[in-house]
């Protein structure tokens, strides 16, 4: 990564990067990219000037790589986002976990003046994040992979824990996203989680390398996937997870997120096939004898 010039002090970022990033951890710039390219609009679905600020700070051919900007990113977002202004309101002081955080901006977009906020990514991710979303008293970056339960004891649950792995656990085996999920509905005593599931032919066809964004960039493979007909089914990973609920999605830009996706999500068929975002919510079971 060549750091060009930094001054974190300036309230516009005079901070230039050119990041070497590969795989998944690259995709934190397709995300990045959506939100500010929607961002900058005049009818702009939602604010977001960290976003443009960081994209501009950023030295990355973002259309070569990913095209023309799409919806898809800034709807999950921006249902994510009021998913969790909900929670914080409810939660005063409450913890939400970030995981997979990368170049989001959310506790920014969300912050009441009390969430503690715990951004968790891979190292190479959150030196790229430090440097324009730093620590401070109530957000915090930590360089781990979501896989690696320490960073459960970075957090603090007795105002209730908010987990988000929104854009990361298709990325992982089958396995180790069921013990994820498992080991967060046991280690806490209230928790709820978002995060976004990908149909299985989609999943497959990234493994074949056929999920090509533009000739320059090919998604990284993905390995877990559910059809929306399958979603209840995460309920079984553990006692603790109550309640499976299905965010719908809808909004955007565009005939294809307006009208056409609307309308193939109700069939009964083909809707099973498109991907999802899901809120799980835990409470404690009496009678865990989960392992």
């Amino acid at each position: 990564m060549d750091i060009q010039r930094a001054n974190k002090d300036h309230p516009s970022y005079t901070l230039t990067i050119a990041p070497d990033l590969k795989g998944v951890p690259e995709t934190m710039l397709w995300a990045l990219y959506n939100r500010a390219a929607e961002a900058r609009r005049p009818d702009a679905l939602m604010a977001d000037p960290l976003a443009i600020q960081i994209a501009d700070a950023i030295e990355y051919d973002y259309a070569r790589s990913f095209g023309r900007p799409e919806s898809g990113q800034v709807i999950r977002a921006l249902l994510t986002d009021q998913i969790l202004r909900a929670w914080v309101q409810d939660h005063p002081g409450g913890q939400v976990v970030a995981l997979g955080e990368g170049l989001e901006t959310q506790f920014h977009r969300v912050d009441d003046g009390h969430v503690r906020w715990l951004a968790v990514d891979l190292p190479e991710a959150i030196a790229i994040r430090s440097l324009f979303l730093p620590d401070s008293d109530r957000h915090h970056n930590l360089a781990c992979s979501a896989l690696d339960l320490r960073w459960m004891e970075a957090v603090n649950p007795h105002q209730g824990v908010f987990v988000t792995a929104v854009g990361l656990l298709k990325y992982f085996h089958p396995q180790d996203v069921h013990r994820l999920i498992a080991a967060i509905a046991e280690r806490y005593a209230t928790v709820e989680m978002v995060f976004d599931v990908m149909p299985h032919f989609l999943v497959r066809l990234t493994q074949a390398g056929w999920y090509r964004r533009t000739p320059h960039y090919t998604a990284p493979a993905m390995y877990w996937g559910l059809n929306r007909n399958e979603l209840s089914t995460l309920q079984t990973l553990h006692p603790n997870i109550t309640e499976v609920r299905e965010i719908d999605f809808r909004g955007g830009r565009g005939v294809r997120y307006r009208i056409i996706l609307p309308l193939l999500r109700r069939l009964p068929w083909i809707g099973n096939f498109l991907f999802s975002l899901v809120h799980i919510l835990c409470r404690p079971c009496k009678d865990n004898h989960f392992s």
